[in-house]
């Protein structure tokens, strides 16, 4: 009967000390990151014109990153980057790109943060 109580008692004060550990850990911090178009984008285009655009990147994830982006015209990669930036913070990534003279139709604009696995894009219509 003696030992059932130690051992009751030291079971729950192994609990206890588990539990206290538990709760003494820092909570996890789930980031996130924001990709988007900043202002305007160009919709009509000219074959020849140049063009800009610009988007932001908003560092939610709990610390500093430093995020590789690719902006592709129709598939065609135009650009391949790093922007770093502080935790709670954002970039703009202003950009310009020429439009082809045998471009002729609808033009996908696209914006990869490929180690984060995001993407945006518009369309524009060149004539």
């Amino acid at each position: 009967m003696v030992d059932e109580k130690i051992y009751y008692a030291a079971f729950g004060f192994l609990l206890l000390l588990a539990a206290v550990f538990v709760l003494s850990l820092p909570a996890e911090k789930r980031g996130f990151t924001e990709l988007y178009f900043e202002g305007d984008v160009p919709k009509y285009l000219l074959r020849g014109g140049e063009y800009e655009f610009s988007f932001a990147i908003s560092n939610l994830e709990a610390r500093d990153m430093a995020y590789w982006y690719v902006v592709y015209i129709n598939d065609e990669e135009i650009k391949r980057s790093v922007v770093s930036i502080r935790d709670g913070e954002r970039a703009v990534v202003s950009n310009s790109f020429a439009v082809k003279e045998d471009s002729d139709g609808m033009l996908k604009v696209l914006v990869v943060l490929p180690d984060h696995g995001q993407s945006i894009h518009f369309w524009g219509y060149a004539e």
